[in-house]
């Protein structure tokens, strides 16, 4: 008897839930990928920031002393060609630096993976 009279409420209650249930396992899955590809961009700026970082010591590093140290040239152009490439291949690896870390950047990068 009982169930005669609540058997309806409850059919509607179970649809409900079912539906309530199916959107929030869509919340879910989206929350999910979104979190999945803002991973992916943080880790493959990161790498770009670090192969940047690695080229610029390189060059800071290795190409003033290749220049310095085999060219014929007197010892005062040496050691200022030396200082112009290194401060040049400096002003690159800070460029790079700036231009990754800068706000409208990252901003850009967690509104389009939080919606």
């Amino acid at each position: 008897m009982l169930y005669m009279l609540f058997g309806p409420l409850l059919g509607a209650f179970h649809k409900v839930k079912t539906s309530i249930d199916q959107a929030v396992k869509m919340k879910i899955e989206s929350f999910y990928s979104n979190s999945i590809n803002l991973i992916r961009v943080v880790f493959l700026n990161l790498f770009i920031l670090i192969l940047s970082l690695l080229f610029a010591l390189v060059g800071f590093i290795l190409l003033p002393i290749s220049i310095v140290v085999f060219s014929p040239w007197p010892d005062p152009t040496k050691m200022l060609v030396g200082i112009i490439i290194s401060v040049v291949y400096m002003l690159f690896g800070i460029l790079m630096y700036l231009w990754m870390f800068e706000k409208k950047r990252w901003k850009k990068i967690f509104t389009n993976y939080n919606q």
